[in-house]
């Protein structure tokens, strides 16, 4: 289903399929050279009452697919293209409620890989944007550029969890990703993994019942 007006992001929009307005809201971001079809089927996984939007990164990438920003073999972003997207997803965040029946109030992140770092990212510039968050196999983005509200995410919850085979993102960018919640006083649950640089069957199982739990807390 499209939107009545055209949004900051191309996305597609899943809607519950039962429950009141306004609905709460899982919004899928993608890794690089993937799309927004990527994640679209973990929605499956979730409550009838969740609206589903899978968004697509703003980039094409070289090779097929899309991207978030720029990056080099060393997993560094480029800061101008990672600024770039990360306005255009605040700003997409920001239009959702004017355009569809979400509750501002119950919105909900769901990332891999580079899109588990845009999430982060988000979360932590502008935490009142931000119920919660899943983050599965990503990183940390830091740059002096940004300043990050960690104070804002006292309390949040996320849902962090990276493959201990990992030949991509190495396992350690999740064990930093782990230590710097914590130290912000998030209400964390981090998870590993059995696999490589990918989503287990279990893994998103975890990660849906997880957020069963907080759904039906907010």
């Amino acid at each position: 289903m499209s939107a009545s007006k055209p949004l900051s992001l191309h996305h597609i929009y899943a809607p519950p399929r039962s429950g009141d307005a306004p609905y709460p809201v899982v919004v899928f971001l993608h890794g690089l050279g993937a799309d927004e079809y990527d994640l679209l089927p973990l929605g499956k996984l979730l409550p009838e009452s969740v609206t589903v939007i899978s968004a697509r990164a703003p980039r094409p990438y070289g090779f097929g697919g899309a991207t978030w920003h720029e990056i080099d073999e060393q997993l560094t972003p480029d800061v101008p293209s990672f600024l770039d997207s990360l306005g255009l997803l605040v700003r997409f965040l920001e239009e959702l409620p004017q355009v569809y029946p979400v509750d501002a109030g119950r919105v909900f992140l769901y990332g891999f890989s580079m899109g588990s770092a845009m999430s982060l990212a988000v979360s932590l510039y502008r935490p009142e944007l931000v119920h919660g968050v899943v983050g599965l196999s990503g990183f940390l983005i830091e740059t002096e550029a940004l300043p990050y509200r960690w104070e804002g995410i006292q309390g949040k919850p996320y849902f962090i969890a990276h493959g201990t085979a990992d030949p991509l993102v190495p396992l350690a960018a999740g064990h930093a990703i782990a230590a710097a919640l914590r130290d912000a006083g998030a209400n964390l649950t981090y998870r590993e993994y059995p696999v490589a640089h990918g989503i287990s069957d279990q893994e998103a199982a975890d990660a849906a019942e997880w957020l069963k739990e907080r759904l039906g807390k907010t």
